[in-house]
């Protein structure tokens, strides 16, 4: 394994204009950053005959380490107009998931900033509630576990596992275990 990955969760909805919600990552040595945007209830607006049209919301997300004074602005999208720095676009009612992912930093612990920037929506037929739903921070750590076996299971999310985790199990053999020798300092 060479990176740990840890989740928080926000959870934060982002309903009107000018919405702001600033989190800091809990570890000092994040190198990668990664923002979890959920419209739960989709993004659309429906026209007079009931068709689905597409609507965006626009954000300025942005980052520092923690204690610099000086705010970078997060520059993968392209889509983004000039005065924001991410668009989440839908014409969907069904729930509509994306992530922003903010790479190679240096090494430190950082404090991001969210702030919605497209005007709140007041007509019945316009749906643009986003939720920033988790922060998920990234280390560069190659774990090295000597004489341990390691797996890793790759699951599908569907309904079948109900929120629950799946039972596995593994056998695992090994044809010979060293023995560290204290009387030779070495491993036998």
């Amino acid at each position: 394994f060479s990176k740990i990955i840890r989740l928080q969760t926000v959870s934060v909805l982002f309903h009107k204009k000018d919405t702001e919600h600033i989190q800091q990552t809990a570890g000092n040595a994040v190198t990668e950053i990664r923002l979890v945007f959920t419209a739960p209830g989709g993004l659309y607006a429906m026209d007079d005959k009931g068709k689905v049209r597409e609507r965006y919301v626009d954000f300025i997300v942005q980052y520092r380490a923690v204690g610099d004074s000086v705010w970078i602005c997060y520059t993968g999208d392209t889509n983004a107009p000039p005065e924001a720095d991410y668009r989440i676009t839908g014409a969907t009612t069904q729930a509509l998931r994306t992530m922003i992912t903010i790479p190679n930093l240096p090494p430190d612990q950082y404090e991001v900033r969210v702030l919605r920037v497209t005007e709140t929506m007041t007509d019945v037929k316009e749906h643009r509630d986003i939720y920033w739903m988790q922060m998920q921070e990234v280390i560069d750590e190659e774990l090295v576990y000597p004489g341990v076996a390691k797996y890793a299971v790759v699951a599908l999310a569907t309904d079948q596992l109900s929120g629950a985790e799946p039972a596995t199990s593994c056998l695992v053999t090994r044809g010979k275990v060293s023995v560290y020798d204290p009387y030779t300092s070495s491993w036998v």
